[in-house]
């Protein structure tokens, strides 16, 4: 830490206060406006602050540009000679998005985090600086929980026969009779999607021949505003959700949505796609690390491994990858299709993955935030947990009495069920939310340092393993492996290309002579 906060302050110290709830649950759990206004007034007066304005706010923090935040930044820049510090109760009462400590750090404020015990000023010591800045960052996993509601709400809705996302080709979104969110058919497209079907199970036609067809009949993707490609065109004609059924989930589903073709026309198709499969498996001799993984940019097809042995006395095997081009592809192909070699690709896939190693001095700088903010995570889900089984139980108690009061004839029957039903449904969400609240305890901190581990040993497993567990480990770690012009670029997922980008800041800073750990900033995404 910087400073402490039984530290001596300058009498003319001036601050602003800054307060905020998220929801009215917080309200009820003791995260009440009054009560942190009561405890921040109370360090102010201790510690000889002239409060010069009160900030107050329950909006949630996940979007930048809060009503009272954004007013608090502006006076802070207007009034930055004389107002030098915030008084908030802690770390995610201020902020949980990156940006907005991006913008209190530029206007040099000090943060006084009340319940952290804690001061974030410019001078501050640098482990304690990088640890608030990943505590800001540890604070968003409250606003990624949310995720896990919008999947639970479209699992919900797929249970109901209704499809939870965007329409697939075929069909469009509308607003449905019942005012609730569906999907229709498309009269435009249904009739091309089912003519694919017909085509296909004659057993005459190739996915090729097909997609062919389909671009001479002028029919357009919506979503890519081109003629259809041929991974489109089978990924229909794989797809049960036109014949009224569908999966989610690891689940299938009857839809409530209207078929655009037939069970027996699906299975027809089907058993030619089985039949031709057979036909075409091959066993290979080959394990490429690469197949399926880069792709070309122009074309978007995949490069695929070819082996060859070279000419002359000492016979040797050579790996080479180039793209998997078809006649569809030709007036998009370059002239000369790029060739990559295997051992240029084991370089660049080296390289990549040595970049995201972390220092071992950050490494556990990281490990200790992690611990620390899963310590504070932990008790606001032992409270809410407190709280929801304090609830669940006081809705036991009110269908007892209400029993008892059936018996003795003070309500009717039908009150009594009706009133029943509605807190049983209660009981069903309290234990649902407990399951959830537990659930992110036990995983918070195993999930965060396995992240870390992978990245720290991607590399040394790399060097070790078959190429079939290379291109698996690839899969984990890479987003998006692209070669254009040549040139092979390598996108990695979050937070591996987070990591890559602060690693090479790292040793950018350490090359130009500057202490890393002053530079810190460069870590927190």
């Amino acid at each position: 830490m910087s400073r402490h906060a039984n530290e001596s302050l300058p009498a003319s110290n001036t601050a602003v206060i800054y307060a905020r709830v998220s929801s009215k649950g917080q309200e009820k759990e003791g995260f009440s406006i009054p009560a942190q206004l009561e405890l921040l007034e109370s360090y102010a007066k201790q510690h000889q602050f002239t409060i010069a304005k009160r900030f107050v706010e329950a909006e949630s923090a996940k979007a930048v540009g809060r009503a009272a935040y954004n007013e608090m930044v502006e006076f802070l820049k207007d009034h930055r000679n004389s107002c030098h510090a915030i008084l908030v109760e802690k770390t995610d009462r201020l902020y949980r998005n990156f940006r907005d400590f991006v913008n209190l750090e530029d206007i040099g404020v000090d943060v006084h985090l009340v319940k952290e015990s804690t001061i974030i000023s410019e001078d501050a010591d640098s482990n304690a600086s990088l640890m608030h800045g990943m505590k800001v960052l540890i604070a968003k996993h409250f606003i990624d929980n949310l995720r896990a509601e919008v999947k639970k709400g479209m699992r919900e809705k797929a249970q109901q026969g209704m499809w939870p996302s965007y329409a697939p080709i075929g069909y469009k979104n509308v607003m449905l009779e019942s005012g609730k969110k569906g999907i229709a058919i498309d009269p435009t497209l249904a009739p091309i999607v089912r003519q694919m079907f017909e085509w296909y199970a004659t057993g005459q036609y190739s996915v090729m021949d097909i997609t062919r067809m389909t671009k001479e009949a002028g029919a357009i993707n919506p979503k890519t505003k081109r003629p259809f490609h041929s991974t489109t065109v089978w990924k229909i004609l794989n797809s049960l959700f036109y014949t009224g059924w569908f999966k989610w989930a690891k689940s299938t589903h009857k839809g409530t949505h209207e078929p655009i073709i037939t069970q027996e026309l699906f299975d027809r198709a089907k058993k030619v796609r089985e039949r031709r499969s057979e036909g075409t498996k091959r066993t290979s001799r080959h394990d490429f690390a690469y197949s399926g993984l880069i792709k070309c940019a122009v074309t978007g097809r995949f490069f695929v491994g070819e082996a060859k042995i070279s000419k002359g006395k000492v016979k040797r095997r050579h790996v080479y990858y180039r793209p998997h081009y078809d006649n569809l592809d030709a007036d998009q192909c370059p002239a000369k299709p790029p060739m990559l070699k295997e051992e240029e690709l084991d370089q660049a896939f080296l390289k990549v993955l040595s970049e995201i190693r972390i220092d071992d001095q950050v490494m556990e700088i990281v490990g200790q935030a992690l611990r620390e903010g899963h310590k504070e995570q932990k008790e606001y889900y032992l409270t809410a947990m407190a709280n929801l089984k304090a609830e669940h139980t006081k809705l036991q108690h009110r269908i007892d009495a209400m029993y008892t009061d059936k018996l003795d004839g003070k309500i009717s029957d039908d009150d009594y069920q009706r009133r029943y039903e509605e807190f049983r449904i209660r009981q069903t969400e309290i234990l649902a939310d407990i399951d959830r609240h537990q659930y992110a305890d036990d995983n918070y901190l195993a999930d965060g340092l396995m992240l870390f581990k992978l990245a720290q040993n991607a590399l040394g497993l790399f060097q070790k393993q078959t190429p079939s567990e290379r291109r698996r480990l690839l899969h984990v770690i890479t987003q998006n492996c692209e070669v254009k012009d040549g040139q092979l670029k390598i996108t990695l997922q979050q937070p591996f290309e987070k990591l890559r980008f602060a690693n090479d800041e790292w040793e950018r800073m350490k090359k130009d002579g500057k202490n890393p750990v002053l530079n810190h900033v460069c870590w927190y995404p």
